[in-house]
C-alpha cells in the first residue's frame, strides 16, 4: 500500500524516521542545556539569541 516491496524496506523505512526524531530530540536537548550554561555564566538573551540565529542561518545555507 506505501510503495514498498516488502516488509524489509518497510521497516527500515521506519527506523530511519525514528532515528531522525531521535536526533533532532537530542540536539534540542544539547542545545538547550548549552543555552543554561551560557545564561548562568551571564551571558545575556540578546548575545544568545543572535549567536542561535547566526548559527541556524549558517546550518540552513551548508546543511
Amino acid at each position: 500500500m506505501l510503495g514498498y516491496s516488502g516488509y524489509q524496506p518497510l521497516i527500515r523505512a521506519y527506523v530511519r524516521q525514528a532515528l531522525r526524531k531521535d536526533l533532532e530530540r537530542l540536539d534540542d536537548d544539547t542545545v538547550s542545556a548549552f543555552v543554561s550554561v551560557l545564561k548562568r555564566r551571564g551571558v545575556s538573551n540578546e548575545i544568545i539569541k543572535a549567536a542561535l540565529s547566526e548559527a541556524t542561518r549558517s546550518e540552513n545555507n551548508h546543511g
